[in-house]
């Protein structure tokens, strides 16, 4: 069993650190999060025990994301995303300028690209807030000036593909509701909330490459390639500082053959 986390890493006695509206948005965003990741899984389990614990978690995820859904737009906080109009009829593609996006004439938006666009900035929207308030209560300098970075990286990249969004005059706003309060007296180790922002960017890598399966648009590919390695460089300097400071617990591995028959001379 991997060590984990303990009771020392959650300060029960601890100020608010969130408004109600934010945990509303994290919450949805982990259930769809843990939702990929599950079906992820199944498919590549072959227990029987294992596959059916899987697949009543995603039943209860599912479950629990649709009424912290509804619980968004009873309270009027849900992010919708644009809108396009409806197509009347069916239409073939006739050549390649379906993929232009550097030279030649750009075609508008897909449906699916302006959902991976709206999907991405609502999750850099999510980790922007979390790391707006780990900067403000974690311990260890390091580790608040690693967070104040990956604000500005989130940030800048939310510009990105909002000014994508803002070429087709689909402006999007996200609601000022998602607040942090002003206590620097942190409710979680950093040991925690570093492991959180580690796997946080280890999913955006993932709807990065998620994105650029669904976008033929040349530019858009170009985009989160590029903010691939910009996120991938951070996520690894996450990792050295979760091994400098002896807290990232070695994976599941192959045996190295090649050592045990050195060690055997």
């Amino acid at each position: 069993m991997p060590t984990g986390f303990s009771e020392q890493d959650v300060n029960l006695t601890a100020p608010r650190l969130f408004s109600d509206s934010f945990y509303l948005l994290y919450i949805d965003m982990m259930y769809k999060l843990g939702l990929i990741f599950y079906s992820i899984t199944l498919p590549n389990t072959k227990r029987l025990d294992i596959r059916l614990f899987i697949t009543e978690t995603m039943h209860d995820a599912a479950n629990y994301s649709n009424q912290v859904t509804e619980l968004m737009l009873e309270t009027g906080i849900y992010v919708r995303p644009p809108n396009i109009s409806t197509m009347n009829t069916q239409e073939m593609v006739q050549d390649q300028s379906f993929f232009n996006g550097f030279f030649g004439d750009k075609r508008t938006l897909t449906g699916l690209e302006i959902s991976q666009l709206f999907g991405n900035i609502q999750f850099n929207t999510m980790k922007t807030v979390l790391l707006l308030a780990f900067s403000q209560v974690a311990e260890s300098k390091e580790i608040r000036n690693y967070f104040i970075r990956g604000k500005h990286i989130n940030v800048k990249q939310n510009t990105v593909f909002s000014n994508v969004l803002k070429e087709e005059d689909l402006p999007l706003t996200m609601p000022s509701q998602f607040n942090v309060t002003t206590t620097n007296i942190s409710p979680f180790s950093d040991k925690l909330m570093l492991f959180h922002i580690s796997n946080l960017s280890s999913a955006k890598l993932r709807n990065f490459g998620d994105s650029i399966a669904v976008s033929p648009r040349h530019d858009l590919g170009s985009i989160y390639f590029r903010l691939m390695v910009e996120t991938s460089n951070y996520a690894e300097d996450g990792g050295n500082l979760l091994i400098e400071n002896s807290w990232m617990e070695k994976p599941p591995h192959n045996v190295d053959r090649n050592l045990l028959a050195k060690k055997k001379k």
